[in-house]
């Protein structure tokens, strides 16, 4: 019989050469770049809010790559914009930053509905496109965004953390050596306990600041932080759901919104696997959490950790219905070190910057971006029909 792996052995794992290769931004940003002195990439950014002040940061802490243009319909966000990358040109119309022949790719941070017809317009100008999930506002805009990546053959990339967060891809290594044996459910949440409104100084620009609370612009929950979670967990399982349902509701936030402030979401896979997905506004209890449960063990992550729980279970002959057939041993946790998840924004540029530069699609690609589009959809649509909505061969989007 082969020798069951210790949890100090599987942390191990997690630090071989393909997890060192995965190290935090301060090495990528420094190791890598030397390659490219005389190569800067030049950005434009198109949208300003919170995330694009995100993008302004990240890109700061690497080398060759710049921001040199900002644009956005607000002037108070272009301005704050211009003031945090310490200089460029500001726009008000994001055609005229495209027109700028100088500008080799954009970085798209506007609210989702957005999203599309700017992706398209950067490609057709010959722009690189770094477009921040979710990455359209419906399939058909998805598919019609991966069929333009391949005609342009230019680098697109999809605003994914996990993918590029040290933690994240040790976690995945992990469980697909199969160190927590047979996964058999996945439990994710998203908690808050806010409103997730913005102070407007200007009332007729109400909806365009807050347009997460509307349908029009927004798809709520799922598509700001459920897409996420998602699309790593379809990553770890190399599967998609095969049909997803959920419930959602208006019942804490009485003040106009559209979209829901609380959602609950289940997932099924082919194997069986089961996953959910929650997210509150109004109470933040264990906040932002991914566990995924096998026959061997459980792997807890947060945004800033991770750990291995290894368990044992016994028969237990005398039971009543409350404590049930089997007693678990919990051994504990054990860490896994790693960077933090706000670091994986700065790696997910190295990552664009790179493939700029070698011409390979990153992997957070188009058609990663697209899958993830058809997931929000299948789920938003569910809630709102009370239906059970099932995956499409097209949502595969093959050429």
């Amino acid at each position: 019989m082969p020798k069951k792996s210790s949890r100090r052995d599987i942390i191990k794992s997690g630090l071989s050469a393909g997890g060192l290769a995965m190290a935090g931004w301060s090495a990528l940003g420094r190791a890598d770049s030397s390659r490219f002195t005389d190569q800067t990439v030049r950005v434009g950014l198109i949208g300003c809010g919170n995330r694009g002040l995100a993008h302004i940061l990240a890109m700061k802490a690497l080398k060759n790559i710049k921001i040199v243009a900002i644009c956005d319909t607000y002037r108070n966000h272009r301005n704050r914009g211009l003031a945090a990358n310490m200089g460029g040109k500001g726009y008000s119309n994001y055609k005229e930053l495209l027109a700028d022949q100088t500008i080799d790719a954009v970085a798209i941070a506007t609210p989702l509905d957005r999203h599309y017809q700017i992706a398209w317009d950067a490609l057709d100008e010959g722009k690189h496109v770094f477009c921040e999930k979710t990455m359209t506002y419906d399939v058909a805009q998805a598919a019609s965004l991966v069929q333009k990546v391949r005609d342009t053959g230019l680098i697109f990339q999809t605003g994914y953390q996990y993918p590029y967060n040290s933690i994240f891809k040790k976690v995945r290594k992990i469980i697909q050596d199969g160190n927590l044996g047979q996964i058999v459910n996945v439990e994710c949440q998203w908690n808050r306990n806010g409103d997730w409104r913005r102070s407007v100084s200007d009332p007729a620009r109400e909806r365009e600041v807050n347009w997460r609370m509307y349908r029009e612009y927004s798809k709520g929950l799922m598509a700001e932080l459920g897409c996420h979670h998602l699309d790593y967990v379809n990553d770890v399982l190399k599967a998609y759901p095969v049909r997803a349902t959920g419930f959602g509701g208006i019942n804490y936030w009485k003040d106009g919104r559209e979209t829901y402030d609380n959602i609950s979401t289940l997932f099924s896979y082919e194997n069986g696997v089961k996953t959910s997905f929650t997210s509150l506004t109004a109470n933040a209890y264990d906040g932002f959490a991914i566990r995924f449960k096998g026959d061997k063990g459980t792997i807890r992550l947060t945004d800033s950790e991770a750990y291995y729980v290894e368990e044992g279970s016994y028969f237990v002959d005398d039971f009543d219905a409350l404590s049930g057939a089997t007693s678990s041993q919990n051994c504990g946790g054990t860490p896994i070190p790693g960077d933090r998840l706000s670091d994986a924004t700065v790696n997910s540029f190295a990552a664009f910057r790179e493939a700029i530069h070698s011409g390979q699609q990153p992997i957070s690609d188009v058609v990663r971006g697209a899958k993830g589009v058809a997931i929000v959809s299948m789920t938003v649509d569910a809630m709102l029909k009370g239906s059970i909505e099932t995956w499409k061969p097209e949502y595969n989007f093959d050429s």
